[in-house]
Parts: structure tokens; sequence; C-alpha cells
């Protein structure tokens, strides 16, 4: 036996030593180091020892994610036999799910977390296993179920931008959500993709503290019903949503954070949660928004609004604790005016009607602007970082005397200025000692 054959022996057994001692572990360390893996090596595992395969089979947490179904062919395919392999495969991957959840209801194992996301299969009647793979789900007591459902077969959002997903949201094939998901006493985070939501009776989510919508089809009473039956909720997001033209947030006692993005029919947003520290909104059409009661406001994001200047003059000063400010494409804009003892961090960038920027935050440290050159009228502070990226709409000798006016100013007042030019170059100018 030559050395390197020798050494590689040695090696050998010290992993074999290695995986011993491991298996050797309690069952919840062994949990522990699985919620590390991935879904593929979690399963490998279970060739290791008998420690290791009880280890799967009490596993709490089951991600059937889309690299579970990469496999899985997720367009129809015209020849027969690839059609047919791919029927097989998907057959195989599905009664693999259900018999795993069918295992840990057995085995009688509460579960922590259920993934199944389906979005990227292009195959129909999946509803009855879907609904299967829920109520099993449920009778084991899950408390973070993640569901995304396949594309086709959802509601599918209307918009005709760039880039938007064109989706009908009353399509009939659309999935709709077990009521009993919305009646369990375990949940505590939710995440729901591609699906309709029809409540025929009360809502109640009595454990829920994470709630995340996105291409959901709800009306307004069933979103309403949805709010008042999570009164332990922290976190709550509604992206590419449709249905609901008011969304009234009242009573949220433990709401923390808040983010709408995309939902395109809301015309009315009322939040009043005074415990609410991060706001984050972006519609596209005009609504009427109601925001002052948040008094505890520190992250606030005000995205593609149509905000007149009045009401965000009016609104800063009730928020004394507001920390960082993001106006990004507010185009109805014309003069910012901010006052703030409170704000730290302030953004504005791309709105395009704004001529006039007015700040009066001693205790402003990071300051970034993208836009247009306009009049800047800024109070007594030192900034850390200041960053700029201005357009060049024009080339006379005004533009060049107000962006050279600019440039100084701010690098009288920051210690460091980050410049993006109009021609996309970076430099970074230092405040001299």
């Amino acid at each position: 036996m030559n050395r390197e054959s020798g050494d590689d022996i040695v090696i050998m057994e010290e992993v074999l030593s290695s995986m011993d001692r491991l298996s050797n572990l309690p069952e919840p360390i062994l949990h522990c180091i699985l919620s590390f893996l991935s879904f593929k090596q979690v399963v490998q595992t279970t060739v290791l020892s008998q420690a290791w395969e009880r280890a799967w089979r009490t596993f709490p947490i089951l991600e059937f994610d889309k690299t579970f179904f990469n496999q899985v062919p997720s367009v129809s395919c015209n020849n027969k036999i690839e059609a047919q392999l791919g029927d097989e495969k998907l057959s195989r991957a599905l009664n693999y799910v259900e018999g795993t959840l069918r295992t840990r209801r057995r085995e009688m194992i509460r579960l922590d977390k259920f993934t199944l996301d389906l979005y990227e299969l292009r195959v129909k009647e999946l509803g009855p296993f879907v609904d299967r793979c829920i109520f099993s789900a449920l009778e084991s007591d899950v408390k973070e179920l993640k569901l995304a459902l396949p594309f086709h077969t959802s509601a599918r959002v209307v918009d005709t931008r760039p880039g938007m997903p064109s989706f009908d949201a009353h399509n009939k094939r659309c999935y709709n959500l077990p009521q009993e998901v919305l009646c369990s006493k375990s949940i505590q985070v939710l995440a729901l993709s591609c699906c309709k939501l029809q409540s025929l009776r009360s809502v109640k989510l009595s454990s829920l503290k994470k709630l995340c919508l996105t291409s959901v089809y709800a009306a307004d009473l069933v979103l309403e019903s949805l709010v008042d039956g999570c009164p332990l909720i922290e976190h709550l997001s509604l992206v590419n949503c449709l249905g609901f033209n008011t969304l009234d947030l009242s009573g949220l006692t433990k709401l923390n954070e808040f983010k709408v993005r995309n939902c395109l029919e809301v015309l009315w947003l009322s939040i009043q949660a005074l415990n609410v520290k991060t706001v984050s909104i972006q519609l596209s059409l005009p609504c009427e928004i109601n925001v002052a009661s948040c008094k505890n406001i520190k992250f606030l994001t005000l995205r593609l609004l149509s905000l007149k200047d009045e009401w965000l003059c009016s609104q800063i000063p009730n928020f004394p604790f507001l920390e960082n400010l993001n106006l990004v494409g507010c185009d109805k804009l014309k003069s910012i005016k901010i006052s703030s003892l409170s704000l730290k961090m302030l953004k504005i960038f791309e709105c395009a009607g704004l001529v006039e920027v007015k700040i009066e935050a001693p205790n402003l440290s990071i300051f970034r602007y993208q836009g247009d050159v306009v009049s800047f009228s800024i109070g007594a502070m030192t900034l850390l970082e200041t960053h700029l990226s201005f357009n060049k709409n024009n080339s006379d000798i005004d533009w060049y005397s107000e962006y050279i006016g600019l440039l100084a100013m701010f690098h009288n007042i920051s210690k460091a200025v980050n410049l993006k030019s109009y021609k996309g170059e970076r430099m970074r100018i230092f405040q001299k000692t």
C-alpha cells in the first residue's frame, strides 16, 4: 500500500469518526444542523446513520420549494414521450410531498415550517393536491405556512407597464384558499402567493404575527375581516394584490412593520397603529393616505405616490421619532420642505416635478439625492455622507453654474461627498480637515 492510499484511509477514518460523534448528539441538535442545509442535503444525511435517518423523519421543517421541483418540466412539452416522462416525474414529486406530510402526522410531529412553492410549474388540476397538503400541515399544527401557486391558474394582475405581469384576478381557475387556514390557532407566519381569499365567516388567526400576501385577490370586506382577525400581527406586507379599494388598518396595537406595493386598485389608505415603526407605501394611482396617527414611525418610504407639497409638509411634524425618510418617484412634489430634529437619513430620488428642497434637520447625517439640478436650502448641519447624482437635461451655462454651486455647498457641509456624474462616472470628494 502506497503512502497516498494510506493517507486516504486515515482521512476517511477521521470523517467517519466525526460522523459517529455527530450521530451521538441529541436529536434537537441534529435538527438544528439540518435547518442550515438545503432540502437535498437534508435528505442525503439519512444514509449516514440510523440517528440521522430518525432525525429526518422527525424534522419539523419541510420546504418543498422550486429547488425541489426543478426536475419537473415547467412548460408543456409537444413531444409525447417527454410529456409522459414529465408527468411521471411530477407524480413522483407530488406523492413524495404528501407521503412526507403523512409521516409527520403519523409521528405526531408538530411542524415549525411548511413551504410549498409550485409557482414555476405549468400544470393544471393542482387544487386538490394543494388542499390535501394544507390540511395535513394544519393537522400538524404548522407554525409557518408559505404557499406559492402556479401563476397561470391564479389571480392575475392587469398592468400594461413594462415588466409588470398581465393577470386576470377573476380567473375561474384561481385557487381559493381553504377557510380553515384563516381560522388556524397555530399559524404564526402566513405567506401566500397567487391565490384568492374568500371569507365566508369571521377570521380567527389568533397567533399570527406575520402576514405576506403577493398577487392575491381579496375583496374589501374579506381584507377587513382578515385584518380584524389578526390581533397580534406585527408585520403586514401586500404586494401586487387586487380586489380592494380601501385599506383601513386600525386597532393593530402590535403592528411594527407595514408595506404595500403595486396594489393597483387602492384609492384610500389609513394606518392607525401607534406602535408601527416601519411604513413603506408604493401606489401608482392617486390615493388618499392617512398616517398622521403613527407617532412612533422611524422608517418611512413613499414611492410613486401623487403627493402634494402641503400634505408632505404637514405630515413630517407628526413623526417626532422619524430617522429615515425615502421619497422616490413622487412626481407631483414641487417643493419639499422638511423640518425634523430626529431625522438622520434622507433620500430623494427622481421626483420629476421638483423645483426646490428645503431641509432643517440638524441631526441629519446621510443625504442621498438623484434627479434634476434644483434649488437647495439647507440649515446648519454637518453631514457625514452626501450622495449626489444629477440628471443632465441640457448643457447651457446656467445648468453648469447651478451644478458647481451645489457641489460647493455640499462640499462645505459634508465630510464626504460621493458624486455620480451625468456620464455615469463616480468620484468621492473628502472635506479638508
